[in-house]
């Protein structure tokens, strides 16, 4: 058991409702412990700050302030936080008790992580500080002693605003800022104002040990390791592991650009970039330089083409150590995405075709303000809408890429969350994406493009989209084990709308991608 601080013992009642167990970690901010809420009888993690904390009343009013904020992230990557509170002087978060081990774990113990992995779990952490994000959080301490691998295969983030409650006191000279100096971004050196994109880079410094086994910088002192970044380039991930595809590595150094303008946007594009890396290429022996001349990303509000730059752990909320749980490989992407493709995906390009959507442009071959299109034609979508119907569902999954099913770029992608198998796990019977077309049609097809294999679908359509299943009427095909790229017959039914109803995942899968729907007439 972990040493405990003066008056924090097993058995003790904290606010006179969670029962303190047993120790799980303890780092230079708190201490972790698994204990009972006796109130609803389930097992949390209680993270309780050291003495030595709890005396700074400013720190404590910021620590409660940043916990309640952040107990409003519901994300199946995200460790949820459950409660918070003061217990004779002891301030205190309760949050989900996680079964697995902290990535920090996993990387001291068995070195880096299967390259499939690696993309698989920064892609899972991408998503999560993505809502995030557009929630208005921005997590400022990611690294691997905050994420968590559970068992069932998933990557948990935990601490989202501890790090902002810590800013501004005294403690952070000894404490967590400079206790986690190899995965802080430039900025935060600096001491410049942040936004998600410091949270980019920190995920790339993640992504790189994890494939590396080390970080790209290193130091005498946490300073020296902090400051390194501002004046030296990484060591290329291919020069250190030569499987690693070559897209991948303009992955990670994108993200790594010191400017945080050189940088990927947002984690959203992350996780697209990621999700779009070939999988074939893994092993590949290709040339280091075969991106040299590949149109590049250009940084916001710029026109050049872009190019690259020339501790102490606190705890996680309560992660029971334990062997690590090796997952089989996912195959929730396809093979035969290409180099080009991931690169368009990372430079945001735009086709100087108007694409289908809210834009009110046309995609495949229809015309605008044709009424009647041509046979096989792709007809006009005037929204996308997610489709996760209450009571089971919340209305809403990854909203902010439903445009990227009707963008023209198979590459972009729209997914589900990520859930513990094929069945939702047992959350719910399915979850899908509805497209309001532009008029009533007699519709012929629906293509799907889709890096995920092996998931089923029913279809429905409707003069207008429904609130609930039962309000779509009955399916008009269903599409089984899809294998990616495919082609449903509608029966030429008649209607305004369009529902993908997913049913099932798929054997393997935790969540489905799809690139692209498109509707023929």
């Amino acid at each position: 058991m972990a040493d405990a601080a003066p008056d924090i013992v097993a058995e003790r009642l904290m606010a006179g409702r969670y029962r303190l167990l047993r120790a799980l970690a303890r780092g230079g901010m708190a201490q972790v412990w698994e204990a009972r809420d006796e109130v609803l009888d389930r097992t949390v993690a209680v993270k309780v700050l050291h003495p030595h904390m709890a005396g700074d009343e400013a720190l404590v009013a910021r620590f409660r302030q940043e916990a309640v904020a952040a107990a409003r992230l519901t994300h199946p990557n995200v460790v949820a936080i459950y409660d918070t509170g003061v217990d004779r002087g002891f301030p205190f978060i309760v949050m989900e008790l996680v079964s697995g081990s902290p990535l920090r774990q996993v990387l001291d113990t068995d070195g880096p992580l299967p390259v499939e992995r690696a993309i698989d779990v920064a892609a899972q952490v991408a998503g999560a500080l993505d809502y995030a994000h557009r929630s208005g959080i921005i997590h400022r301490d990611v690294k691997p002693g905050n994420i968590l691998l559970c068992e069932d295969g998933r990557a948990k983030v935990a601490d989202f605003g501890i790090a902002k409650a810590l800013a501004g006191s005294d403690l952070t000279q000894t404490g967590m800022v400079l206790g986690t100096a190899r995965y802080l971004s430039p900025e935060q050196v600096n001491g410049h104002a942040l936004d998600g994109r410091s949270d980019v880079y920190a995920l790339g410094v993640v992504l790189y040990e994890m494939l590396c086994g080390e970080a790209p910088f290193g130091g005498d002192s946490d300073m020296a390791i902090a400051v390194s970044r501002l004046h030296r380039d990484p060591p290329s991930v291919l020069e250190r592991r030569p499987e690693v595809p070559p897209s991948l590595q303009v992955v990670v150094t994108r993200t790594l650009a010191r400017s945080p303008d050189d940088r990927i946007a947002s984690a959203g594009e992350l996780r697209t970039a990621l999700l779009a890396v070939p999988l074939h290429e893994i092993g590949a022996r290709s040339d280091p330089d075969a991106t040299v001349g590949i149109p590049s990303p250009r940084s916001p509000g710029q026109g050049g083409p872009w190019a690259p730059p020339r501790s102490e752990e606190t705890p996680v909320a309560g992660v029971p150590v334990g062997p690590r749980h090796r997952r089989r490989r996912r195959s929730t992407r396809s093979v035969a995405l290409s180099l080009a493709g991931l690169v368009l995906v990372a430079a945001g390009v735009v086709s100087a075709v108007e694409l289908v959507g809210s834009r009110g442009g046309t995609h495949g071959g229809a015309h605008p303000g044709a009424s009647t299109p041509a046979p096989g034609a792709g007809l006009g979508v005037k929204e996308v809408k997610a489709f996760d119907p209450p009571p089971k569902g919340d209305g809403q999954e990854h909203d902010a890429d439903l445009a990227k099913l009707t963008d023209g770029n198979p590459s972009t992608v729209w997914s589900t969350e990520h859930y513990a198998d094929r069945h939702f796990g047992g959350l719910k019977g399915g979850v899908g994406v509805a497209l309001v077309l532009d008029g009533p049609h007699k519709l012929r097809r629906l293509a799907i493009k889709s890096p995920t294999h092996g998931w089923t679908a029913e279809l429905y359509v409707a003069t207008a989209p429904a609130s609930d299943l039962g309000g779509w009427g009955q399916p008009v095909a269903t599409a089984t084990g899809i294998p990616g790229d495919t082609t449903v017959d509608l029966g030429n039914h008649q209607g305004g709308a369009l529902l993908v109803w997913i049913t099932d995942l798929g054997d393997g899968n935790g969540q489905v991608s799809i690139g692209e729907l498109q509707v023929s007439a």
